[in-house]
Order: structure tokens, then C-alpha cells, then sequence
């Protein structure tokens, strides 16, 4: 059956009707019924039929719409009470954006206390809510710019608690979040451009000063397309957080834990992102062309798909990682740890590793022409069949490596480490061996034409 817009449905109690009206219901004459209660009757009246506009298709959601704009602060908040089962539909998602309900800090605190939750789409901007608890509260779609939610400078161990804590689609833009425990928080689509997460304060005790610092935790935070540009987010924790689609433009990430995290698709172009943890993140489709990744922690992640062309890899964390065949060829590579890495068949000719470290990884067949690995370890490396021709290993610790069957015609390998490494069919042609020790050293089938020795 067709519903028709100005008319009730069939359960609906009308004048002359049979049916009984609903207990908690009134009696309506239609949409013009409806419409005359909310003009003329009490708040009590407008309250009751507010929520039966609402089977009046878009007429009735017009009606409570309206509400919005009236008088009487009960009938604002039935009326958004009622909006918010429909904040999904983009007419609803403006008319709430536009009609936020204006509360005090003192007036949160007093109806969380009370057992209430359900702050969804409220005006808390400018509000002080330092060391506020709000645990597990619906703040979505709020607005909270400029809102002060930072710790006491006199007491830094007491914070703001807004663990998981409903913040999709509210504006934090500029909010002062700095200490606050946001973890499990859901920010999906929040606007947290130019955010506070991280401030330094000065303690001073008698004579003594000191210097504390405080910084928000985001662990297992939702932050699906949160926009998170020009934001100082130092040293925050966000393992195991949810970024996909977020924006990190012009934002400060040194020293941050993403360990855990799902970065899929981030662009991180031209962002400085010395100390970072990525440890087991996801990367997929990541973009780190031209960030710097000085002192960065990538072990046990997964870079096939990761762009970072003309990234600063110095002093980077690559441990257990796989990078079978991966061309490396003429990157700065120093004091880059690949320890336990695997980089069979990579191409690290021309590649700058001094100082790098390569313990336990594995080298087999790997292209290392012309690299510098002066003062690198290769300790328990495997060698075997690498190119290591006119290699530069001044100093280099090869001890217990496997070199069976490498090339290192020309390479350069005075006071070099060899103790307990195999030699076997190695071709040392015209090397420079100065400074070796090879007592006890099995050069079977090993060539040394031209060596110096």
C-alpha cells in the first residue's frame, strides 16, 4: 500500500477513529495535527508529538527540524534526541551541525556523573575541561574548538580520561588535548587541524626546575580521514591505531609510535619522521618519497608496496625485514640496522653502509659492487655468491660470515674482522688484505692473485 505523505499510517490514533491512541502518544488529526501541537500547545504537548512528526516522511522530519530553532531547551534536545537516529542523512547532518547545543563544563560533568552519555552534536567550544572524565561518552559530531582539555600545569599526573569516547565528525580544531587518554577513542572524520597533543611544562620545586612532559595517547584510536593537518604530534602513541585516510599534511611526527598501526594508503611525502616506531604496522600503499626516516623503526614490516624514492634511510631500523631483490643501489645506507634482514638478490651496488648492521642477515647473491661498508658488521652474515667486487670493508666485522663462492676481486679489506668466516672458493684477486688475520682461516680453492697482503 502507498503510504500518502500528509496522512497518518494505520496504526496512528485520528479523530472519529476506532483505534485507541497509544499510551504514551496523543491524539493527532495528520500532519496538520502535528503541525498545530508543536505551534500552539505546552512543552509537554510538543515534547509527546515530536517524535510522531516523524512518520510523516519529510514533511514531519521538517517539522523536527524546526524544533531546532525554538525556544525551549527540552524540546531542543527531544528534537535532536531524535535527529541523531537519522544523523546518517545528509539533511539531518547539517541541520545538527547548524543547531549544536550550547553547555557548560560544570553542566557535562554534572550529567555524565548522573549516568547520562549522550552529548552527540553539543557545543562544548571554548569550554575549560581540564581533567575532565568522560569515559565511554557519544561526542559525535561536537563541537570542541579551542576547548581546553590539557592537564593541571600544578598536578601533570591527573588527566582528561576520554577512552573510547564517540568523537566521529566532531571539530577538535585547535583543542588543547595535550596529556589527554584518548585511546580506543573513535575519531573517524574529526577535524583536528592545528590540535594540541603534546606540551613541555616547567615544575619548579623550592629551588629545583624541571622539565615534564605530557603528550596525549591515541592507542587504538579511530582515526579513519581525520584531519590531523599542522599538528605538533610528538611523541604520541598511536599503536595500533586506525589512520586510514587521515591527513598528516605539514604535521610534526618525530619520536611518534604508529607500531601495530593501519597506515594503509598515508602519504608521508616530505614529512620528518626521524624516530618514528612503525614497527609491524600496515604500509600498504604507503608514500615515504622524500621523508626523512633518520632513526625510524620499520622492522617487521612489509615495504613491497611502500613508495620511498629519495627517502633518508640513515640510521633506520630494518631488522627482519624482507627485501628479496630489492634495488638499493646508490642510497645512503649508514648506520641503517638490517640485522636478521633478509636481502638475498638485493641490489646494493654503489650503496653508502658504513657503520651499518648486518648481523645475522641474509646477503646470499646480493649485488654489493663498489658499496661502502667501512666499520660494518657482518657478523653470522650470509655472503655466499655475493658481488662484493672492489667492495669498501675497512674495519668491517665479517666475523663467522659466510662468503663461500663471493666475489671480492679489488675490494678493500684492511684490518677487516675474518676470524671463524668461510673462505672457501672466494676470489680475493688484487684485495687488499692489509692488517687480516687469516690464522686459522680455510682458504681452500680461495684465489689471491695480486692480493696484498
Amino acid at each position: 500500500m502507498v503510504h500518502k505523505p500528509n496522512q497518518p499510517g494505520e496504526n496512528d490514533a485520528v479523530l472519529g477513529g476506532q483505534a485507541q491512541p497509544p499510551l504514551d502518544g496523543v491524539v493527532l488529526e495528520g500532519l496538520e495535527g502535528v503541525r498545530q501541537q508543536l505551534a500552539t500547545g505546552t512543552v509537554e504537548q510538543q515534547m509527546a508529538v515530536l517524535s510522531e512528526a516523524l512518520r510523516y516522511d519529510e514533511p514531519g522530519l521538517d517539522l523536527v527540524i524546526q524544533a531546532l530553532q525554538g525556544d525551549s531547551l527540552a524540546l531542543k534536545r527531544r528534537a535532536h534526541e531524535l535527529l541523531q537516529l537519522r544523523a546518517a542523512e545528509q539533511k539531518v547532518s547539517q541541520a545538527l551541525h547548524d543547531s549544536r547545543l550550547k553547555i557548560s563544563a560544570d553542566e557535562i560533568r554534572q550529567r555524565y556523573e548522573a549516568g547520562e552519555r549522550n552529548f552527540a552534536w553539543v557545543d562544548l567550544s571554548h569550554a575549560d575541561l581540564k581533567c575532565i572524565y568522560l569515559k565511554g561518552a557519544d561526542l559525535s559530531g561536537a563541537d570542541l574548538q579551542h576547548a581546553r582539555l590539557g592537564p593541571n600545569p600544578e598536578k601533570l599526573s591527573i588527566v582528561s580520561n576520554l577512552e573510547a569516547v564517540n568523537l566521529s565528525g566532531a571539530n577538535l580544531s585547535n583543542t588543547d588535548l595535550t596529556g589527554v587518554n584518548l585511546s580506543y577513542a573513535n575519531l573517524s572524520g574529526a577535524n583536528l587541524r592545528y590540535a594540541r597533543f603534546y606540551s613541555k611544562f616547567y615544575i619548579v620545586v623550592y629551588w629545583y626546575e624541571d622539565e615534564e612532559t605530557s603528550c596525549a595517547c591515541l592507542i587504538g584510536a579511530d582515526l579513519r580521514g581525520a584531519d590531523l593537518r599542522d599538528v605538533d604530534l610528538k611523541h604520541i602513541n598511536f599503536s595500533g591505531a586506525n589512520l586510514n585516510g587521515a591527513n598528516l599534511n605539514n604535521s610534526n611526527l618525530s619520536h611518534a609510535n604508529f607500531s601495530g598501526a593501519n597506515l594503509n594508503g598515508m602519504n608521508f611525502n616530505n614529512i620528518d619522521l626521524t624516530h618514528v616506531n612503525f614497527s609491524g604496522a600496515n604500509l600498504n600503499g604507503v608514500n615515504l618519497s622524500n621523508a626523512v626516516l633518520d632513526g625510524a623503526n620499520l622492522s617487521n614490516v612489509n615495504l613491497d608496496s611502500v613508495n620511498w624514492i629519495d627517502a633518508d634511510l640513515k640510521g633506520v631500523n630494518l631488522g627482519n625485514i624482507n627485501l628479496n631483490s630489492f634495488d638499493l643501489s646508490g642510497y645512503d645506507l649508514k648506520r641503517v640496522n638490517f640485522s636478521g634482514a633478509n636481502l638475498s638478490r638485493a641490489d646494493l651496488s654503489k650503496a653508502d653502509l658504513r657503520s651499518a648492521n648486518l648481523s645475522g642477515a641474509n646477503l646470499s647473491g646480493a649485488n654489493l659492487n663498489n658499496a661502502l661498508l667501512s666499520f660494518a658488521t657482518l657478523k653470522n652474515t650470509r655472503l655466499d655468491n655475493a658481488d662484493l667486487r672492489h667492495a669498501y670493508l675497512v674495519y668491517a666485522d665479517l666475523t663467522a660470515s659466510n662468503l663461500n663462492g663471493s666475489n671480492l676481486v679489488g675490494a678493500n679489506l684492511r684490518l677487516a674482522n675474518l676470524s671463524n668466516a668461510v673462505l672457501s672458493g672466494v676470489d680475493l684477486s688484487n684485495a687488499d688484505l692489509r692488517g687480516v688475520d687469516l690464522k686459522n682461516i680455510d682458504l681452500t680453492d680461495t684465489k689471491l692473485e695480486g692480493a696484498i697482503l
